[in-house]
Formats: C-alpha cells, sequence, structure tokens
C-alpha cells in the first residue's frame, strides 16, 4: 500500500506545471498515509469536487472571469464586461431609484472601474419583458448617453419585422410556383385528353 502510494506521488509530480491549485490537491493527498485512503479521496472528490474551493494568490497570464462582487479590489488591463443581467425585474421598471437598482447600479460602477487602460461594455437593449410589453436596459442606456450616441431598442425589432417581410415573401413566391406548376399540369392533361 505505502508503495502504491509513493509511485502514485512520483507520478503526480511528473505533471505539475506550478499551479497553486493543483499543488494544492497534491497537499491535501499528501496528509494521507495510505494509497486506500488516497483512492478513496479521489473517488469522492470525483462525486463531491465541485463544491470545494480554493483563491488563487499568484498572477497568471490569460482571461480572469469574474463576477462584479469577486472583482472588487482588483484591476486589470483590459475588461470586457457585459451588463445585459445587471438590471433585472427585480430592479424595477420605472422608478430608477429603487434600493435593487441603485445595489445593481454600484455593482456596474465596481465593474466599470476594474478597468486600468481599456473597457469594452456590451449588453442587450431589452433588460426583460416580451416581445410588445419590455422594459428597456437602463443601465446600456446610460453608457449610450454617456458616450453621446443614440440608443434604440428597436433597432432588431426592426431587423425581425423585416426578416417577417421577406420570409412572407418567399413563402408568397412558393405559393405562386407551386400554382403555376399546377396550372402547367392541369393544362397538359387537357391537351392530352383532347388531342388522344
Amino acid at each position: 500500500d505505502r508503495e502504491k502510494g509513493e509511485f502514485f506521488f512520483e507520478m503526480a509530480a511528473t505533471i505539475t506545471e506550478d499551479d497553486e491549485l493543483y499543488d494544492d490537491f497534491l497537499q491535501k493527498l499528501t496528509r494521507k498515509n495510505k494509497f486506500s485512503s488516497i483512492y478513496k479521496y479521489l473517488k469522492n472528490f470525483k462525486k463531491y469536487g465541485k463544491k470545494v474551493q480554493y483563491k488563487r494568490t499568484k498572477e497568471y497570464p490569460g482571461v480572469v472571469l469574474s463576477t462584479a462582487h469577486s472583482s472588487k479590489g482588483m484591476e486589470f488591463p483590459v475588461v470586457f464586461l457585459s451588463i445585459s443581467k445587471f438590471h433585472t425585474k427585480e430592479c424595477g421598471s420605472g422608478n430608477l431609484n429603487t434600493p435593487t437598482l441603485e445595489e445593481a447600479r454600484r455593482l456596474l460602477f465596481v465593474s466599470i472601474t476594474r478597468a486600468k487602460e481599456e473597457i469594452t461594455i456590451t449588453g442587450q437593449f431589452i433588460a426583460f419583458g416580451k416581445k410588445d410589453d419590455y422594459t428597456i436596459n437602463h443601465f446600456l442606456k446610460e453608457v449610450y448617453d454617456v458616450l453621446g450616441k443614440e440608443f434604440n431598442p428597436n433597432i432588431n425589432k426592426h431587423k425581425r419585422e423585416k426578416q417577417e417581410r421577406e420570409k412572407e415573401e418567399r413563402a408568397e413566391l412558393a405559393s405562386k410556383r407551386r400554382n403555376k406548376k399546377k396550372a402547367d399540369l392541369m393544362s397538359e392533361l387537357l391537351e392530352k385528353k383532347l388531342v388522344g
């Protein structure tokens, strides 16, 4: 059992890539004194490991995915921010000074101020609601206002209407073609009967 454990750690050491998560995981395994204990831990980890948390402390190159809450106090050279989910039903649709909307605005401020050099903000025009009864994304509108650009939530509506018109036109054209084929076939049959 001890030999299996030693062999396991020898193999595990060959795949480390200076990753603190992996090192922490191995450190937990070294506390197990038997291979059977290691195996049992690994089996349970496979089943329940999603609940285990570890916060990285080192800097790594690459992309960091973060929530607004967990990004507090951090800065990044470039930030990509989607603000589609900041304005929710709980924020309301009319009064822009509700406590929930103000909390969302504070989180948005935290998110926007994480960028040192550059920020790209994306979002959906519609915060929530159905086709004809919707609430616009007030935060996206505010971004447009700050940039001095026109906020037009109906862009997608016009695009949908155009697509629906084009679909109807194609269906009408297909129907005309089918009717012409039927008429041609009928006249061909009549011609054969009259001649034959």
